[in-house]
């Protein structure tokens, strides 16, 4: 019988340490699991974990993931990555929140403002409005004043011609 030590390196995805596993062999018959770095694991365990040595192989040569192992660590990469990605849109979930929260709170903060600018508005446009009718009157009025300005200077040239006349 003779004592083969063999290192498996598993992925750091899989969140197994490397562990050393020292596996008593027999070149006739197989691999036997005698005895393990990890003394708490059952013999079952222990023998889903370890690799098969087979006779006249070397411990370089034993497969180290084997394809469900791959398919798993794919999978489980697959989950970090949504994970991560999952993360990153609550993170930018939140900013929205609270970008809105904070809208929220100034559109609170600033109603009185807005309220007394629209009251102010409102004057304004009342006292604009009263200025143009004002301005209307008063553009009448000049019409009328001119209108009268002008019969008065036909009337003040009659009279003068006539008075020119008469002398």
């Amino acid at each position: 019988m003779s004592v083969v030590t063999v290192s498996i390196q598993l992925s750091p995805l899989t969140a197994w340490p490397s562990t050393t596993f020292r596996i008593a062999h027999r070149i006739s018959s197989g691999s036997e699991l005698l005895n393990s770095s990890d003394a708490g694991a059952t013999r079952s365990q222990h023998n889903y974990l370890r690799p098969r040595v087979k006779p006249g192989r070397v411990a370089s040569q034993v497969p180290r993931i084997g394809p469900s192992q791959e398919q798993l660590n794919t999978v489980r990469q697959q989950l970090l990555e949504a994970n991560a990605q999952a993360v990153s849109e609550r993170v930018k979930v939140e900013a929205v929140a609270n970008d809105i929260g904070r809208k929220d709170t100034l559109l609170v903060e600033r109603k009185p403002e807005l309220q007394k600018i629209e009251t102010l508005f409102s004057e304004a446009n009342t006292q604009a409005a009263n200025a143009v009718n004002e301005a209307a009157k008063l553009g009448s009025d000049n019409i009328k004043l001119t209108d009268e300005l002008k019969i008065a200077n036909r009337q003040l040239a009659r009279a003068e011609s006539s008075a020119l006349v008469a002398e």
